[in-house]
């Protein structure tokens, strides 16, 4: 199913029964069901497609996206009052279903039924609820309709009124038929003005769409911005009679998008982007919504002055802690300026990685991999981390650009659309990125290299600077290989069972997936805590006999995630082969490339099946699965009409060795020899035999 746009109910309520609140729901959707169907547009009652999209997966017959809001006012302490702000968005899509592969995807969907987080305001408790309603009707070949019944549904998560998930499978669907469904979203929300969305409607989707439709209802104290990019046409802005703006867009036989692999849907597809705000009486001031006005294009401009106003109040406070850490590390020589900027820069991107990823709340334990994968704010470090070289009088550049998976720099709607990094010059200049634990110092994140980028020169014990533009650097290929010795042994019970022992280097952005999956956060934590002479975890919690609890328990946590280390070794073989190992024997860590900026090193040893089958007397190996998995590119993808968008440049380089049992002979070598070279890449394939007489 189609991602949906959630939306949020915030009501202020009395107490209802359980039995009270189904039989409201009920009457809702049945309400809600007659009104859409009844005065769906007559492309909804469409039932033939155009013959030529007979062999097409699934046809789009009509997309409808509406969205209405409203504002009013209701006392909710005393004589103070707050904006009660209504929303209801629809979207209602009619699919013609052609295949197995669209009939699995369109047979059934998991929604939100109910979302409840209350908060209270001063004496009244306020309910911040979520509520969605869905419809769905079969329709056959001859015209039968169906409709699902929504009895039939399955709660597949229930934390009472916080939080109902429920999954509903549309029975009786079948290849041929048509799927008519809706999702409804009715939000009120009170006693906050929070900015609502951005939300992005694609112009393009998997499947055809005869008819597409979208209309946006918004009253006069509300601030509407949006954007149209890649081609995507502009909304057009009419008022009604009570001076509410509308925004509207009606198309016709949108194509399917045609290249999807290695591409990036925010530079490449057709979208409009829409974001509003509810905007009291001289809030303009502090935001750059408009109260009753539709800004059309991107906000850039808007978005630099409030970019300028947070480096002028962050970069010149709370940088007390760093700055003083660092000047207690290195201590009197700091006063001397005997120690350069190269090493204080070191030092300091050390701290930031372990005060930033190593930090763990006494009363949620968690040292699993998950925490693995969290990620930095980037622009918030990188202003802090900016106004303290300042202090430390070091000059340095802060970068402003967007990831090439995101918005461009000219559709930029919100200051969180910005990513940040610096750039440190000198007689070593160094690159500075706020990402996750495992990137180093002078490591740019693969999605912003090449991307151009707004910059931020800050001078020396100043806190004035200068803009201009410039484009962010990239990486060679050899900055990210990843290379692996495979020697490949049969068993000598089962010649259709190998035993595998691999060897990993991996470099650059090549590395952090597997950085990611297989190292521990205790022995992570430990590398950061080394260079600025910090106690690690378990000895700060020792230092005070009121922690010894606590050490213990994380001295708990920290064995049993190690007991997982074998499981997350399988997982990374099961992942790279698409297939898991027989038998794990042996696996370790060789490098961590945790604090010096060199491969990551890991080797296992493990059986495997599956590679080799058996005709009569001969056996034959799938040679080309001891490499892994690979993106095998269809006809269909080869003519592009867009550009390819990949993570880095790179190298691949596999050195596989195959010990061939005694009494067996080996065929096909000749035919592994291969080399294709163009102007974007090059592959290079040679084999060959030798003998052992050992």
């Amino acid at each position: 199913m189609p991602r949906l746009f959630s939306l949020m109910l915030l009501l202020v309520t009395g107490i209802s029964s359980p039995a009270q609140k189904d039989t409201e729901y009920n009457s809702q959707n049945d309400k809600l069901q007659n009104e859409i169907w009844t005065n769906a547009p007559s492309q909804f009652r469409v039932s033939e497609v155009p013959a030529e999209m007979n062999n097409e997966s699934a046809v789009i017959i009509a997309r409808s996206i509406a969205v209405v809001n409203s504002t009013d006012k209701k006392v909710l302490s005393g004589l103070q009052t707050s904006p009660v702000i209504s929303d209801r968005a629809i979207w209602h899509e009619r699919v013609k279903i052609n295949d197995k592969t669209a009939l699995e995807r369109y047979s059934s969907t998991t929604y939100t039924k109910e979302f409840n987080r209350p908060f209270h305001y001063q004496s009244m408790k306020v309910h911040d609820t979520m509520r969605n309603y869905l419809g769905a009707k079969v329709v056959k070949p001859d015209g039968a309709e169906t409709i699902v019944n929504n009895k039939e549904e399955v709660v597949t998560k229930n934390e009472g009124n916080n939080n109902q998930r429920a999954k509903i499978a549309f029975s009786g669907l079948q290849i041929g038929d048509i799927l008519d469904y809706y999702i409804v979203s009715e939000v009120v929300q009170q006693a906050r003005g929070n900015a609502r969305g951005p939300y992005t409607f694609f112009l393009r989707y998997d499947y055809p769409i005869l008819y597409y439709y979208a209309k946006f209802q918004f009253d006069s104290e509300t601030g509407v911005e949006y954007i149209n990019s890649n081609g995507a046409p502009d909304l057009k802005q009419s008022y009604n009679e009570n001076g509410d703006i509308i925004l509207g867009l009606a198309l016709k036989n949108l194509p399917k998008i045609g290249d999807s692999l290695f591409a990036s849907p925010l530079r490449q597809y057709p979208y409009i982007k829409l974001q509003f705000k509810f905007v009291g009486k001289g809030e303009d001031l502090y935001t750059h919504f408009k109260r009753g006005v539709v800004k059309h294009g991107a906000l850039t401009d808007d978005l630099l002055q409030q970019f300028k106003q947070m480096y002028r109040v962050r970069a010149t406070s709370s940088n007390s802690s760093p700055v003083n850490k660092i000047k207690n590390y290195f201590g009197e020589v700091l006063k001397t300026k005997d120690v350069s900027a190269d090493e204080i820069v070191k030092e300091f991107y050390v701290d930031f990685r372990y005060t930033t990823f190593c930090s763990f709340p006494g009363d949620d334990i968690d040292v699993s991999n998950d925490i693995n994968y969290r990620y930095a704010n980037s622009l918030n470090n990188a202003i802090y981390f900016s106004g303290a070289l300042t202090q430390l009088g070091i000059p340095n550049t802060l970068y402003l650009a967007c990831s090439r998976y995101g918005n461009s720099l000219t559709d930029v709607m919100n200051i969180s659309d910005f990513e940040a990094l610096i750039k440190v010059a000198g007689s070593h200049e160094h690159w500075v990125s706020f990402d996750d634990i495992v990137t180093q110092l002078d490591e740019i994140p693969a999605c912003l290299q090449g991307e151009e980028a707004i910059t931020f020169a800050v001078e020396k014990n100043s806190s004035t600077y200068t803009m201009g533009k410039s484009k962010v650097p990239v990486t060679s290929p050899s900055d990210n290989e990843i290379s692996e010795n495979i020697d490949v042994k049969f068993d000598s019970t089962n010649m259709q069972s190998l035993v595998i022992d691999r060897s990993c280097k991996q470099t650059g952005a090549l590395k952090h997936a597997a950085q990611k999956k297989l190292l521990l956060m205790e022995d992570m934590e430990v590398l950061l805590a080394k260079p600025l002479t910090q106690k690690n975890q378990v000895e700060r919690l020792n230092c005070k006999k009121k922690n010894e609890n606590v050490a213990e328990e994380y001295l708990t946590a920290f064995a049993k995630e190690r007991t997982n280390s074998k499981n997350n070794f399988t997982d990374e073989i099961a992942d790279h082969f698409n297939t898991s190992p027989k038998e794990l024997k042996a696996y370790k860590i060789v490098e961590s490339a945790i604090i010096t900026n060199t491969s990551f090193e890991y080797e296992s040893i493990f059986s495997m099946e599956n590679f080799v089958k058996k005709a009569g007397e001969n056996f034959i190996l799938e040679a080309g699965k001891l490499i892994g998995t690979y993106n095998k590119i269809d006809d269909k993808n080869r003519n592009r009409r867009i550009d390819i968008f990949m993570l880095c440049p790179r190298i691949y380089t596999w050195d596989v060795t195959i010990n061939v049992p005694k009494g067996y002979t080996v065929k096909g070598v000749e035919n592994l020899n291969k080399e294709i070279k163009n102007e974007t890449g090059c592959i290079f394939l040679t084999m060959g035999t030798h003998h052992s007489f050992s």
